[in-house]
């Protein structure tokens, strides 16, 4: 095991470095960072979705404010949909659960 932030040479399962005292982050849960980029990308998959379907439904004789409503519900459904399918396929980012 090699330190990430001096490059020391740690034996297996440290879980501070002896050199610089970087706590090793296990490979099970996620950093600050990688939960940083999960959140972000939800967001954008949140609007990507909802701009879409608003798109798609321009022609219907909807009034524009229940019909941005209605797809940004319809959006966050199928961000947690696509949430709970990454929670399943990447385990890793998540803790062992």
């Amino acid at each position: 095991m090699i330190c990430p932030n001096c490059g020391t040479r740690l034996p297996e399962g440290s879980t501070r470095c002896h050199l610089c005292g970087r706590v090793m982050v296990p490979p099970s849960e996620a950093t600050p960072a990688e939960a940083c980029i999960i959140v972000i990308a939800l967001c954008a998959v949140l609007l990507a979705i909802s701009f879409l379907l608003f798109v798609v439904t321009g022609r219907l004789e909807i009034d524009l404010r229940l019909r941005a409503a209605v797809c940004l519900i319809a959006g966050f459904a199928l961000t947690g949909v696509l949430w709970r399918l990454t929670r399943r396929m990447v385990p890793r980012l998540f803790g062992s659960q």
